[in-house]
């Protein structure tokens, strides 16, 4: 295994400071460890940043669970967050467990775990395909954002296409949360850099928007019948009131038009990471096997 402790490189003494960030449990463990943390010893830059993974406190499967972790690499702070109060969680709306609505809710609060200026949240179910570079995560300063545009027809109706990716996923959720449409969805990308303020200056605009505490907001927007996706609204929230702080890179559709496509916000943007979800084991490692040589390659180290 690699050296932890070594130095991280050159470029990335430069940058601000990054914790990679995910949210799981034990029943979690075989994706978290033979995806993401095996693809993470292959392409993270040693030496850089942290890496956190939050478990559920009142679970004693998950603090054995903790014990494994901790001594394995890359290494992970180890968090415990307690179960929230009564009557946060929906319930199962259209079939969402509860350990889902819990993963939402829990990434609105990233920022109580790390002093990080930067978090990166990742499924466990990801994995890494090619080198982390600081260009990846940073632009002109400001954190890479990638999503695809969600487009909203005159009518007030989000456009859905019948074929093809789907568009606007988790769009009411999003409107509820934040009394705004959504300009993008967001779950396009891993891991997803936002900055640390963004997720308290969240929770204070939806706690003021629902004249309520965030338990009792999270409880009503997790009761959408189409689901929710933190990520889709804390982004959102930086889209509206943060915007100059991000670098955005917002994939348009066949419905964009206006700035949407003039390649103002529509440049491509390599990504470093992916869900593993949809695709088959042989797929999965013909990815990993292509980034890793073509990582070679450039590096001139095969």
């Amino acid at each position: 295994h690699p050296d932890y402790s070594q130095p991280p490189p050159g470029k990335f003494k430069e940058i601000p400071s990054v914790m990679l960030w995910v949210r799981t449990f034990t029943p979690g463990a075989h994706k978290l460890l033979t995806l993401l943390f095996e693809t993470y010893e292959l392409f993270w830059p040693i030496g850089f940043g942290g890496f956190t993974v939050v478990l559920d406190d009142e679970s004693p499967l998950d603090h054995e669970f903790a014990k494994l972790l901790v001594r394995s690499p890359p290494y992970p702070t180890i968090a415990f967050e307690p179960m929230p109060p009564n009557e946060t969680f929906p319930g199962r709306v259209c079939g969402r467990s509860q350990g889902y609505d819990r993963q939402m809710y829990s990434t609105f609060h990233a920022d109580l775990y790390t002093d990080a200026e930067y978090i990166a949240v990742i499924d466990n179910d990801s994995l890494f395909t090619t080198v982390v570079t600081p260009e990846a995560f940073f632009e002109n300063g400001k954190p890479v954002v990638i999503g695809k545009h969600t487009v909203i027809l005159p009518n007030g109706k989000i456009w859905a296409p019948r074929d093809g990716p789907q568009n606007g996923r988790w769009a009411e959720a999003t409107q509820t949360a934040l009394g705004k449409p959504q300009m993008a969805d967001f779950m396009y990308n891993f891991p997803v850099l936002i900055r640390r303020d963004t997720f308290r200056l969240s929770r204070e605009y939806i706690m003021a928007q629902h004249n309520s505490s965030f338990e009792e907001a999270f409880r009503v927007i997790a009761s959408e019948k189409r689901g929710d996706y933190h990520i889709n609204i804390l982004l959102n929230y930086a889209w509206y009131f943060q915007r100059d702080l991000y670098s955005w890179h917002i994939q348009s559709t066949t419905r964009s038009d206006g700035e949407w496509i003039t390649g103002k916000w529509n440049k491509p943007m390599p990504r470093v990471a992916m869900h593993a979800r949809g695709w088959s084991n042989d797929m999965l490692q013909g990815f990993i096997i292509q980034g890793y040589c073509y990582s070679c390659l450039h590096l001139q180290n095969c």
